[in-house]
């Protein structure tokens, strides 16, 4: 059986972390995850992922500091930031593709994947 592609999710909040990756696995997109910056770039770097979802604020690694290393490694991997901060937080991040706030719906998540991997 072929699986779709691959996706990174990384949130040291347990409950959305185990939601996103369950909505991405649904849609038919293989799916790993991380509970933060450390972990998810050590997952990252063993394997390969064609998209990677990351959280803003997550302690230790934050998302921002996460996303310039991945792409230092993988400049053309989409990374979209997430985010339940303010907007202004996020708006000048290097290393991002989008941010997308957390409090929109999920389906922002599901349309940033469709509309960057397929």
């Amino acid at each position: 059986m072929e699986t779709g592609p691959k996706i990174l999710v990384v949130d040291d909040d347990n409950s959305l972390r185990i939601l996103i990756s369950k909505m991405l696995s649904r849609l038919g997109y293989e799916v790993a995850s991380a509970d933060g910056g450390e972990n998810g770039l050590s997952i990252f770097l063993k394997n390969e992922f064609d998209m990677v979802f990351s959280d803003y604020e997550m302690p230790g690694m934050d998302g921002v500091a996460f996303a310039c290393s991945i792409k230092k490694s993988s400049p053309r991997t989409p990374v979209i930031i997430m985010t339940g901060a303010g907007r202004e937080a996020v708006l000048s991040s290097p290393g991002a593709n989008q941010k997308l706030p957390v409090s929109a719906n999920l389906k922002g998540a599901t349309d940033c994947a469709t509309s960057c991997i397929g």
